[in-house]
C-alpha cells in the first residue's frame, strides 16, 4: 500500500503513498521542593510552550475521530508530563531495550509499588498487562537476575534500590511531583502517569502488530507533537526529542511507513525536508481518544 522509503544521508526522501487504511503510617512524608506541585502550575510557567492549534492541521494523513479541538496550556503541559515520564522510562530499560511486552510489564509494575505501594504478584501483573504469566514470569525473573526487582517468599516482586533511585529521577526530569516517606522509604507519586503509559501501550496492542517499544515511543511523540501542540515533525524532531539516534529513528520510521501508520510529505516551503504524520484506522483512533478523553478529565 505505502512505496517504500529510501534513505540517503540519514534523510527521508518522499514516499508515494494512499490515504486508504491509519502512588504511611509515619507522617515524615514530604514534597521535594525541587518540583513543580500541581497547584504551582501557572500561565507563566509554561510560557515557553508552543501556541496549540486553533484548527486542524491540514495533514495528508488520518486520524479519524480522534480530538483536535484546542486543549488547554495546563492540559497540555499535563500531557507533556506523561509523554516525558513514559520516554524516560523508555530510555531506561535495561532488561529488554525493544521488547514492547517488557515495557507494559513495567509500567504495571511502576503502577502497582509507586502508585499504589504495594507488591504484585506474576499472576496479576500478567492479568493488569493482558499478557501470559508465562511471559511475565520469564521477564521478571530475569530482572532479578540482574538486580532490578526483588522477589519475596511469598512470591511478590519489589523494586530494587536502583529502580527507586531510577524512577526519582525520571520523576524529576519529567516535572511530576511526588513524596517520599521516610518510615518506608517509598515515592508515592499520582497514579495516572503510569496508567496512561498503561492504557496507550493496551490501544497500541490493540490496534497494531509486531511494532516493537521503540515504534511505540515514536508514535507517542507524533501524538504529542501533532495532536497536542499542533507542530509537524521531521525525522531529526524526533531524534532530538527523544534522543535516539538518527539511523534508530530512520530504521523504525521504515516499518511505521511500510505498514501503514505513519505517512509521509514534502514541506511545501522546502522539499527537502520530509514531512510526518499519523495515519491511524478509525477504530485505533477512536482508542487514542479514550485515552486522552480519560487523561485530561482524571481531575476533574
Amino acid at each position: 500500500m505505502f512505496a517504500k522509503p529510501l534513505l540517503r544521508d540519514a534523510r527521508f526522501k518522499k514516499s508515494k503513498f494512499r490515504n486508504s487504511k491509519s502512588k504511611s503510617s509515619r507522617s515524615e512524608s514530604f514534597i521535594s521542593e525541587s518540583f513543580i506541585s500541581e497547584s504551582s502550575i501557572s500561565e507563566s510557567s509554561i510560557s515557553k510552550s508552543s501556541e496549540f492549534k486553533q484548527v486542524v492541521l491540514k495533514s495528508p494523513g488520518r486520524t479519524g475521530q480522534l480530538r483536535v479541538q484546542p486543549v488547554s496550556r495546563v492540559e497540555a503541559f499535563e500531557f507533556d508530563r506523561a509523554v516525558n515520564l513514559y520516554t524516560k522510562s523508555y530510555r531506561g530499560q535495561t532488561i529488554s531495550k525493544t521488547s514492547e511486552c517488557y515495557a507494559l510489564l513495567k509500567f504495571c509494575f511502576l503502577e502497582s509499588w509507586f502508585g499504589y505501594n504495594r507488591s504484585i504478584t506474576l499472576k496479576e501483573l500478567a492479568a493488569r498487562a493482558n499478557r501470559p504469566t508465562s511471559k511475565a514470569s520469564r521477564l521478571m525473573t530475569k530482572g532479578v537476575a540482574e538486580g532490578r526487582y526483588i522477589a519475596s517468599p511469598e512470591g511478590r516482586y519489589l523494586p530494587s534500590f536502583g529502580i527507586a533511585q531510577d524512577v526519582a529521577k525520571w520523576l524529576q526530569a519529567s516535572q511530576i511531583p511526588f513524596s517520599l516517606t521516610a518510615g518506608n522509604f517509598c515515592i508515592q507519586v499520582d497514579v495516572s502517569y503510569f496508567r496512561f503509559a498503561i492504557n496507550y501501550l493496551l490501544v497500541q496492542q490493540q490496534h497494531t502488530e509486531n511494532l516493537g517499544a521503540t515504534a511505540h515511543v515514536l508514535m507517542l511523540q507524533l501524538i504529542k507533537r501533532e495532536l497536542i501542540h499542533g507542530l509537524k515533525s521531521t525525522a531529526t524532531d524526533l531524534s532530538a526529542a527523544l534522543k535516539i539516534s538518527k539511523s534508530t529513528v530512520s530504521d523504525t520510521l521504515h516499518l511505521l511507513i511500510e505498514k501503514g501508520y505513519v505517512i509521509t510529505e514534502a514541506d511545501t516551503h522546502d522539499d527537502r525536508r520530509i514531512m510526518l504524520w499519523l495515519n491511524l484506522s478509525e477504530a485505533h483512533s477512536k482508542g487514542l481518544d479514550e485515552l486522552l478523553r480519560v487523561f485530561f478529565a482524571r481531575n476533574e
